[in-house]
């Protein structure tokens, strides 16, 4: 009996901690406390449909990420791999992202399974694909009209350094929550490439938008689309 009441406990020490966020801390009020933090993805269903758009999502500083910076055959192995550690059951009657990964795949990660040719200038420089792990979110069920912040403690495996963590987390988002708004910052840290690896601009009818195509390629552009339509090839084409 003593060893099963053990084991009860120590269930109990993993389950995530929740607290219900009050109704004033919309997702709107939530980004403008913590939008400034590292790693913020903020999911906004403003559609609100019960179907389609239930469920609102705000997540910050994750515990570790992965990169990919070119494409290779085993990167979706990578990436199960990286999240498997913390695979959970999800708590009954809450959103169903209770914390884990978020991020981006970019088109080029598609030639992991096809060869196809890439784009002739990347301007943007970024990864393949940028993931994090996140062991707490706030969410927020429209249809409920209920908010909460759920908070795993991972990356901790001991129950008991698992629960303290989960409850900092909390302790730490909650308190600045209730501060004021995170002033906006118009700098950033970016980076720098050099004008040879930019696609050339040129110039449109409004002074301040410059584009990577003239006028006549443009045209061009679209008219071997509608041919590739029309040949059954394709059926849309987001030309820009």
């Amino acid at each position: 009996m003593l060893e099963a009441t053990k084991r009860s406990q120590a269930q109990k020490l993993l389950e995530p901690l929740v607290r219900p966020l009050p109704d004033a801390y919309t997702p709107e009020y939530c980004f403008g406390r913590l939008g400034k933090l590292a790693g913020c993805v903020w999911l906004d269903s403003s559609l609100q449909h019960e179907d389609l758009g239930r469920y609102s999502y705000l997540a910050v500083e994750p515990f570790s990420k992965l990169r990919i910076d070119r494409p290779y055959n085993d990167a979706l192995a990578s990436i199960a791999s990286f999240v498997a550690p913390y695979q959970r059951e999800k708590v009954a009657g809450l959103p169903p992202f209770q914390g884990g990964l978020l991020g981006w795949f970019g088109y080029e990660l598609g030639l992991c399974f096809e060869k196809i040719p890439s784009a002739k200038f990347n301007d943007f420089q970024l990864p393949v694909a940028y993931l994090g792990l996140y062991d707490t979110v706030l969410c927020w069920d429209h249809v409920q009209e209920k908010g909460w912040i759920i908070s795993q403690g991972f990356p901790e495996v001991d129950p008991s350094a698992r629960q303290r963590r989960a409850y900092r987390r909390i302790k730490r988002l909650t308190q600045l929550l209730a501060t004021e708004p995170m002033e906006s910052d118009s700098s950033h840290g970016g980076y720098q490439i050099s004008s040879s690896q930019l696609a050339p601009q040129f110039a449109t009818s409004r002074e301040q938008w410059t584009s990577n195509f003239t006028s006549a390629d443009y045209r061009s552009a679209v008219a071997k689309a509608v041919d590739y339509i029309h040949s059954g090839d394709v059926f849309q084409v987001n030309l820009s």
